[in-house]
């Protein structure tokens, strides 16, 4: 994993006070971390370092929390290149350009 979150932070973050969920809540961690590394091509934790990271692990944040609570998506929020509007326009500025 290229950015570090812990499920300590994200359950804070997220207001979950209870253990039940843990072992999913860290499978939606790494799959939220990967989603934004291929969305950022971030191949590494050095790769952030001209980052806002905390930009990005809002963002990461905010996409776990996602997931946790509308995991099919189904709240008619609009996602684009697999991200939720709002998570896709936090992180855009730090896309890297592709070349055509």
């Amino acid at each position: 994993m290229s950015l570090t979150l812990t499920l300590d932070e994200v359950k804070a973050s997220l207001r979950i006070d209870h253990d039940d969920d843990d072992a999913q809540l860290l499978t939606l961690i790494s799959a939220s971390v990967r989603q934004i590394d291929v969305f950022l091509k971030v191949k590494n934790e050095a790769d952030y370092t001209d980052y806002e990271t905390d930009d990005i692990r809002t963002a990461a944040i905010m996409l776990v929390g996602a997931l946790y609570r509308t995991p099919d998506a189904g709240n008619g929020a609009e996602w684009i290149d697999g991200l939720p509007h709002p998570i896709y326009r936090m992180l855009y500025p730090y896309r890297t350009p592709t070349v055509a």
